[in-house]
């Protein structure tokens, strides 16, 4: 390796390492039910909104067979969202080179994949 490759690792480093503490602190107010932050004045009433339509009590947590029927549907509606985006990518934009879409068995195979 060159010497500017090894000073832009130990930048990389650096900057890894003095954002940790910081992150770290965010995520665990973020993620804590009576923690705050600093955007909670323009999250919250979208949380609280999403909270009510879906009838989710953040007070309370899941049991086994919530969490799991949660993560089923959510893989569920991501595998169907990525086939439908790949059997139309020929009809999306910033599809530059023109690609056609890939055949049904490859997109389905694919958007497995990625659940």
């Amino acid at each position: 390796m060159r010497l500017t490759d090894w000073i832009q690792f130990l930048c990389l480093v650096a900057l890894l390492a003095g954002l940790t503490k910081p992150i770290g602190i965010y995520l665990s107010k973020v993620l804590t039910a009576s923690g705050s932050t600093p955007l909670d004045w323009l999250i919250r009433p979208f949380e609280s909104l999403t909270y009510k339509i879906l009838g989710v009590d953040p007070r309370r947590e899941q049991t086994w067979v919530e969490y799991t029927l949660a993560l089923l549907v959510f893989s569920l509606f991501g595998t169907l969202f990525t086939y439908g985006l790949l059997r139309l990518q020929h009809l999306l934009p910033l599809n530059p080179l023109g690609l056609p879409a890939p055949s049904p068995d490859l997109a389905f195979n694919t958007a497995l994949s990625f659940a």
